[in-house]
């Protein structure tokens, strides 16, 4: 065969018409399958290619997958054939990177979220009655600096932003559950787009729960390689009904639970004079103090809310959420943009926002154990004290466990009413059968998986 000099783009080019699937052989010291060796290239030191010492190029991924195997991810990390092969990635800090590639996603992924999120938070609760303000009563509707000065115009703009997207995405007239009744399309824009909500109360409160939507959706680009679950009781019901495989979880959990704790870090660090200010110097107190900062961090109950209605609020939030989630990610589902696709994002943005609009006052609508655990465990670490676990009579445990009782709910009721496809619901006796047979569906589970290339 003659010799081919290539540059590195070309070969990336010719690479990705042509895909080659690489995998190790199994006597040691033999090439690779289907792998391009020195006489098949010119061994350019420029090329920023990555060769072994035998003049192979080769995939730097494959040298990592006993160990990514071992965290309980796939063998093959998911990122660009052409980085795999390139003379950077054998370096130490890129094979790490490259091995915990999917938990590193989550981590970032549920970082960005808190910030925004508790950010918004602490803007609005620190900023109260700030007269100096552009709204005059505290940075609430600090967005309208964005907008524009002018409130109404602020709001105009961003309602017919939102009408328009939804016009470009559904062509048709439709009608929009608790929104558009039977009205049609039109006139229901032409109203919604007339309507002012003037109180201050309402626009910052509504500022969080958009706020905490965009940081969802913005997790979510971060994220995407790893599926972006960032909520644990997401990635459980993916576990469960969705074929995820199991050994991921803990890795999964770990990285999202971290990524919630160390935002909740940054926030505190940026928002440290403010809270001074609010409360004092060095004072930190939770509800129900008048000048309680503790719910910049987590969530804490409206004092009136007895403790089953803590857990149903946080249950009936999760169902909402985990049932809309599945029914985005549904490719069967002519609804939603086949799987949600690039629409998915701003669907989750639309979803958060709705969830905190009706169903956020009692709780806070933490639906997020890496959301509230990990910020409150750090507000316990800055100096909040004991009274993070015990307040509102110790509801600290309530947005731990509800989100898993409620996403799993959701899961199942979307499964069972409405998705055609393979779920451990469309199973015989609803998959309660593998209950009596662990082991035996444990290892159906595994063979599955195997045959669809997900372990």
């Amino acid at each position: 065969m003659a010799t081919l000099s290539k540059s590195s783009e070309d070969w990336s080019r010719s690479m990705s018409s042509e895909p080659t699937h690489v995998e190790p052989d199994s006597s040691s010291g033999a090439p690779l399958k289907d792998e391009p060796t020195a006489p098949d290239i010119e061994h350019n030191e420029g090329s920023g290619l990555h060769f072994t010492p035998s003049g192979r190029l080769t995939k730097t991924s494959t040298t990592l997958q006993n160990t990514r195997a071992f965290l309980g991810l796939h063998p093959e990390a998911p990122i660009d054939e052409e980085h795999d092969m390139a003379e950077h990635s054998d370096l130490w800090w890129s094979k790490m990177k490259i091995t915990l590639r999917e938990p590193l996603l989550e981590f970032f992924g549920v970082f960005i979220l808190v910030l925004f999120g508790d950010g918004s938070v602490a803007q609005v609760l620190l900023s109260t009655g700030q007269q100096s303000a552009p709204g005059g009563n505290g940075f609430g509707s600090y967005q309208s600096i964005n907008w524009g000065y002018d409130e109404s115009r602020m709001r105009n703009t961003m309602e017919r932003a939102l009408w328009l997207l939804i016009a470009q995405h559904y062509s048709y007239g439709i009608s929009l559950c608790g929104v558009v009744g039977n009205k049609s399309f039109g006139h229901a824009r032409a109203r919604a787009m007339e309507q002012t909500k003037p109180e201050a109360d309402e626009r910052t409160v509504a500022d969080r729960y958009l706020r905490w939507g965009i940081g969802v959706m913005l997790g979510v680009y971060v994220a995407g390689d790893s599926g972006a679950y960032l909520n644990p009781a997401v990635t459980f019901t993916m576990c469960l009904f969705r074929r995820l495989p199991w050994r991921r979880f803990p890795a999964y959990f770990l990285a999202q639970f971290l990524g919630g704790f160390f935002a909740a870090g940054v926030v505190y660090a940026n928002y440290i004079n403010g809270i001074n200010q609010v409360e004092g110097y060095g004072k930190r107190t939770v509800p129900p103090s008048k000048t309680a900062t503790a719910g910049i961090f987590c969530t804490y109950p409206q004092a009136f809310v007895t403790k089953t209605s803590q857990f149903f609020s946080e249950f009936i939030a999760s169902a909402i959420l985990m049932f809309v989630i599945f029914a985005l990610k549904d490719d069967s589902n002519n609804g939603s943009s086949k799987g949600g696709g690039n629409w998915f994002p701003l669907g989750l943005f639309f979803l958060v926002f709705g969830i905190g609009a009706c169903f956020g006052w009692e709780t806070g609508y933490a639906i997020n154990l890496a959301r509230d655990f990990g910020p409150r465990l750090m507000s316990h670490a800055v100096g909040y004290g004991h009274e993070v676990w015990s307040a509102g009579g110790y509801y600290f445990w309530v947005p731990m466990v509800a989100p898993f009782c409620g996403c799993v709910f959701g899961g199942f009721l979307y499964d069972a009413f409405l998705y055609t496809g393979p779920s451990a619901v469309n199973t015989p006796w609803f998959g309660l059968r593998d209950l009596i047979r662990p082991k035996k569906a444990i290892a159906e589970r595994v063979e599955k998986h195997r045959e669809a290339g997900l372990v």
